[in-house]
């Protein structure tokens, strides 16, 4: 576990794809008596994630992502 802040601004995802991202993983994992999503950190790493090793996936990623928002 790191106590490292998290980066500044996304490198992947624009804010209102971070948005979504965050929304819809505080709706699979929620924070009840133990901490959920938000407090993990998994918007940032998808973010992290779609710039490094699950770059290849980013396009289609942001299609499904778009896909989801419609």
């Amino acid at each position: 576990v790191t106590d490292a802040a998290p980066p500044e601004r996304f490198e992947a995802l624009t804010a209102a794809e971070a948005a979504d991202v965050d929304a819809i993983a505080a709706q699979i994992i929620p924070t009840d008596d133990t901490p959920g999503a938000r407090e993990a950190g998994v918007v940032w790493f998808v973010d992290r994630s779609l710039r490094t090793w699950a770059a290849s996936g980013a396009t289609q990623f942001r299609e499904a992502l778009h896909a989801f928002q419609e």
